[in-house]
């Protein structure tokens, strides 16, 4: 049927008892979208969608996305790559060998931005009359 009993959910198991951490944060993080949907907040989704993720990305607690096991060390390993500020020498050093057209293509980028800028410029005037 409907219920679906796994270790997070408990439906036809426990009675129907909710007892998973992750559902309740869950049902918090929507009952914040709600509340500031009712006071018309157009943030109302980035509220209750950080809220949620911030709150998981602890690690040990109930609701962690990174719990102490191998997937979670896993999981954490690839969030520290994705959240890791690379030093800038890696960055610029394969390009420090041609720097001589660097000003050039800056001049390019320049004068193609102010044709874009005159263009667009030129059309709202055009069309204001």
């Amino acid at each position: 049927g409907i219920c679906t009993p796994s270790d997070n959910y408990t439906c036809d198991v426990e009675g129907g008892i909710m007892t998973s951490g992750t559902t309740w944060l869950g049902i918090l993080g929507m009952i914040i979208i709600a509340v500031a949907l009712a006071y018309k907040s157009k943030l109302s989704f980035i509220y209750g969608i950080g809220l949620v993720t911030i709150v998981s990305w602890f690690r040990g607690t109930a609701v962690t996305y990174f719990p102490y096991t191998e997937e979670g060390d896993a999981r954490f390993d690839y969030f520290k790559k994705v959240v890791d500020v690379p030093g800038l020498d890696l960055i610029i050093t394969p390009f420090t060998s041609d720097l001589a057209n660097a000003g050039l293509a800056l001049f390019t980028m320049l004068y193609v931005d102010f044709l874009d800028t005159s263009g667009t410029l030129l059309g709202i005037v055009t069309s204001m009359g």
